[in-house]
């Protein structure tokens, strides 16, 4: 059953694309359907003529993946408030995985023009009499380094800061076990693992985050306002503030055309050749151009891969500033009191913008058609500092602490 040396566990899924008395006389078992000499409709196993009958597997060899971490840092007190950190993280996996297609044909090209299986071009399948078989094995890498700047200040009148900068860069052959939302399960080209290779989906080189919290210096006991009684307790005392920002650079895409196959690889996710000079012109704050479309050949090439890399374009970056207030109410015992807090979520209501459309076979092929963070915000994602991207919305809350 499979062409390439490695052994395969029963397959635990059988996919075809036969009608019962439309493109076969009439229904089969499903023993028929896994016998590799029972040609089910009558060209099958000829040139250029995919089998209907595909299924996935994994290598019964399948070993766990591996990752090492190593990190380093230097941090220096100065004064009795202010601290500053800086660190170097980093990691390397292996064994990560991917699933091949270990039916992919060898494409003889005879005709550039026209697309890989396309006659006179010839698709060659190990095995002919069945479609895809898409083997999950542990042949992934991935690698990541930063270095991350950090400053603290915790005054004695309430008030805390941090501020932290980090420059990093991960990449790897794909971006979660199996691929990822938005990105292939498999390789696009099973013999050449390298043309996978690049940045991560979820790489971000330049993150910034700001987070505070500041005691209002107001009502009793304070210069401002500080009469203590009843009133001014209740009206001028217990404010806080506080807050988080975040500012980071965009996400990688790939530009591809899954309306045809055109390099015959029979995986319908064929890249581009780049046939501009220089980078791409990219102009993220442009929802209807976001890039150079003319910098990529109008239809990817044939018997191979296009020269325009695995995620090599980068979109728009990302800006949400969380603020909230909140006021505490004494009540009858000093160990009881009412908390109200206001959140606001992204609250200069700043536009955060996706990547744009990659795909060439789309209608809006480079141009930005939808915002990040469409989800609705929590007062959690504000504390623990989550990064958000949706229109602005206020929360309001009432507790009773003790």
């Amino acid at each position: 059953m499979c062409p390439a040396n490695m052994a395969l566990n029963a397959p635990y899924n059988l996919t075809t694309q036969q009608v019962a008395f439309t493109t076969q006389p009439g229904r089969f078992s499903y023993a028929v359907g896994l016998n590799q000499n029972v040609p089910l409709v009558k060209n099958i196993g000829k040139p250029n003529q995919v089998g209907l009958v595909g299924l996935s597997g994994e290598d019964q060899n399948l070993r766990s993946s591996y990752i090492y971490q190593y990190s380093f840092g230097i941090q220096r007190q100065l004064g009795s408030a202010f601290s500053l950190e800086v660190d170097y993280q980093g990691s390397t996996a292996h064994k990560l995985g991917l699933f091949i297609d270990q039916n992919q044909p060898t494409v003889v090209v005879n005709n550039p023009a026209l697309r890989g299986n396309q006659t006179p071009n010839t698709q060659i399948f190990p095995n002919p009499f069945f479609g895809s078989i898409s083997t999950g094995a542990d042949i992934g890498n991935s690698n990541y380094s930063s270095a991350v700047a950090t400053a603290r200040y915790q005054g004695r009148h309430g008030i805390y800061f941090e501020g932290s900068y980090t420059v990093g860069k991960s990449i790897d052959d794909a971006s979660s076990f199996f691929g990822s939302t938005g990105e292939r399960a498999g390789l696009d080209d099973r013999n050449n693992l390298a043309a996978d290779r690049g940045p991560s989906s979820f790489d971000i080189r330049h993150r910034a985050v700001f987070l505070y919290v500041v005691d209002l210096r107001v009502g009793p006991g304070h210069r401002l306002l500080g009469w203590n009684n009843g009133v001014n307790r209740q009206v001028f005392g217990g404010w806080q503030i506080s807050g988080n920002t975040t500012i980071q650079s965009g996400t990688p895409f790939t530009v591809f055309n899954s309306s045809q196959d055109f390099s015959g690889f029979n995986q319908f996710n064929d890249r581009p050749d780049v046939i501009g000079t220089g980078p791409l012109h990219q102009d993220n704050s442009n929802p209807d151009a976001a890039f150079d479309k003319t910098y990529f050949s109008k239809t990817p090439p044939t018997g191979r891969q296009g020269t325009s890399g695995r995620n090599q374009y980068y979109g728009p970056g990302l800006q949400n500033w969380n603020f909230a207030t909140s006021k505490v109410f004494p009540l009858r015992t000093e160990r009881v009191h009412l908390r109200f807090r206001a959140d606001f979520f992204n609250l200069f209501n700043h536009t955060n913008f996706a990547n744009p459309v990659a795909s060439q076979s789309n209608g809006n092929f480079g141009k930005i058609t939808a915002t990040v963070g469409s989800g609705t915000a929590t007062a959690v994602g504000t504390t623990a500092g989550v990064v958000g991207g949706g229109p602005r919305v206020i929360q309001g809350s009432l507790r009773v602490e003790f």
